[in-house]
């Protein structure tokens, strides 16, 4: 067979092959070298990107969080970012390569601005859902790391209200990218957020006096306060109420704001137990032990554990009692203590009155009499 029908075939093949790419030339308005540029671009911006995030990914995942927060943030990020976002933007930076003839460049010139508008609004996005990570990476590194459970109340209340404040954000830079005047709007925002305020103002104080508690701590999960006449254990501080549960078991719940704006007694706060008592003798206690008395007090306090003498004193002469007052100091501020100590000392002073005789005064009244032959004056009738 002769090879010139060959030649010829292949010849019309090509032609018909010019022809087609000619007519999607004229189709397109680009040629089909620079459509395969475009596509390399794209291919490549988002490959390279791809295998970026998970190198980086792999070598967080070699790095030691005991001692660097560094690689688990990085992680916890890249495992939030989604690939349609990288996908937009190597579109758009694939599009600026784009030669259109003169009579398509409008057309082709709006398709890159709608590229550029998704771009730029799914990056906002995705740095919203990075923001929002890194709140809850941070938020969750602090609880971990705060034994005080009071706390992780504040750190919650602080993570949303930074997180209502990016989305915020994000939502008004995505309004204006799509064209939209955000400044009536945020003006709106501000008349109705007024509005809002107005009708919440009770909720919104005991909101901020929460918030104001969080940070000056005036007492935490656990403390023994008292409130007014009211007094028990911190038991839950939350955004509108405070809970305590009482000596007697039941449950007293306050306001925020109405907390805030009481006197409190924090009992858990100090660092000791001021203690002062009194204790009588009888009058006919002789007066070389009563002078004894004080030394006796104090060697009974200072042999008791965890408390410090102060000063014992005779202090009165009462109705039916010799008084006298002592005061010491327990080193704990829990009331058990205190109690076991004077229950200590209460036992010592007993016994050592009763073994030096002397003893301790009650009410009593002595009431005299005499005959009245003996008041009476010369000559009166008795």
């Amino acid at each position: 067979m002769s090879p010139l029908p060959l030649l010829a075939e292949t010849q019309e093949s090509s032609t018909a092959w010019y022809k087609m790419l000619r007519g999607l030339d004229e189709l397109t308005g680009v040629t089909l070298m620079n459509w395969v540029v475009v596509a390399a671009i794209a291919v490549t911006i988002f490959v390279a990107t791809w295998l970026l995030q998970l190198l980086i990914r792999r070598v967080a995942r070699g790095t030691d969080e005991s001692t660097s927060w560094v690689g688990g943030f990085v992680r916890h990020l890249l495992k939030k970012t989604r690939l349609v976002v990288i996908l937009f933007i190597a579109l758009y930076v694939a599009s600026l390569a784009l030669e259109p003839t003169p009579a398509w460049e409008e057309f082709y010139e709006r398709i890159r601005l709608f590229l550029y508008g998704l771009a730029v609004i799914s990056l906002l996005l995705q740095i919203g859902i990075w923001g929002n990570a890194s709140v809850n990476f941070f938020a969750e590194r602090a609880r971990e790391a705060q034994v005080d459970r009071s706390k992780h109340t504040t750190i919650l209340a602080l993570g949303i209200l930074s997180k209502i404040i990016l989305w915020a954000m994000i939502l008004l830079l995505v309004l204006s990218n799509l064209g939209i005047d955000v400044t009536a709007l945020i003006a709106g925002l501000g008349i109705g957020g007024i509005a809002i305020a107005l009708a919440t103002q009770k909720m919104l104080g005991d909101l901020f006096a929460s918030m104001v508690m969080m940070f000056d701590r005036p007492f935490d999960l656990g403390d023994f306060i008292m409130v007014d006449d009211k007094m028990g254990t911190v038991e839950k501080i939350g955004l509108k109420t405070t809970k305590l549960r009482a000596l007697s078991g039941e449950q007293l719940i306050f306001s925020n704001s109405d907390l805030l704006d009481s006197r409190i007694q924090n009992y858990r706060r100090m660092t000791q137990r001021r203690i002062s008592f009194e204790f009588g003798v009888v009058y006919g206690t002789p007066s070389e032990k009563l002078e004894r008395i004080p030394e006796w007090v104090k060697e009974l306090v200072e042999a008791t554990p965890q408390t410090t003498f102060d000063r014992a004193h005779f202090f009165r002469f009462g109705d039916y009692a010799k008084i006298f007052v002592v005061v010491y100091y327990v080193d704990s501020p829990e009331f058990l203590a205190y109690m076991n100590a004077q229950q200590t000392i209460n036992f010592g002073l007993a016994r050592k009155l009763e073994a030096e005789s002397v003893e301790m005064a009650f009410p009593t009244q002595t009431l005299y009499l005499h005959k009245a032959e003996a008041l009476a004056g010369p000559g009166d009738k008795v």
